[in-house]
């Protein structure tokens, strides 16, 4: 069965690395590659994925700012963060907001990368069924969300309308497709 892999590094070096050692040692294989959080998010609502590799530092951000969202977008797939310095705060942080591992950028390490994506790849998804009452609350929680989102979109209409301000109009469209997205998700848990 063909595995699917979405590859977060802004270094092309590294990436060029990555790819051969998943490539040499994985076939078939299909390898998505992004240089931006932004970007590895999108391809994540997009495209269903077998496991993440991210470098630890994108565009001078530390992956623990923006790592949540990844989690909570990848639905339970494995995500292995690759560092170049071994820093234990950061590799702690990093497990606590949901990665599967954190690797350090040495030889030694990046010659196990294939061992430990053969393991994830074995274990598949994390997926905890939802209760009932979980799937209660987390609408409650979306419908709030929704309502505040909404709130904010009303007094951005507002303002909008008192003065023409172009990036309030981006602002504005951002916020209307968020809330068209928290309704979806809404309607089909």
């Amino acid at each position: 069965m063909l595995k699917r892999v979405l590859i977060l590094e802004e270094n092309t070096d590294h990436l060029e690395l990555l790819t051969a050692l998943l490539e040499n040692n994985f076939t078939p294989i299909d390898i998505h590659t992004v240089e931006t959080i932004e970007d590895c998010l999108d391809f994540l609502e997009q495209t269903e994925y077998d496991i993440v590799l991210t470098g630890c530092f994108i565009h001078n951000i530390c992956i623990t700012e923006r790592l949540g969202h990844i989690v909570e977008r990848a639905g339970g797939i494995p995500i292995i963060v690759i560092s170049g310095s071994g820093d234990e705060g950061i590799a702690a942080e990093v497990i606590k907001l949901g990665a599967s591992e954190y690797v350090v950028k040495t030889k030694k390490a990046l010659e196990k990368i294939p061992l430990l994506v053969t393991k994830y790849f074995k274990k598949g998804r994390k997926v905890k069924a939802k209760s009932p009452k979980e799937g209660f609350e987390l609408n409650t929680r979306l419908a709030r969300e929704l309502d505040h989102l909404m709130q904010k979109a009303r007094n951005l209409t507002t303002e909008i309308a008192t003065k023409s301000v172009p990036e309030d109009s981006v602002s504005l469209d951002t916020l209307f497709t968020q809330i068209q997205r928290l309704r979806k998700m809404i309607q089909n848990p």
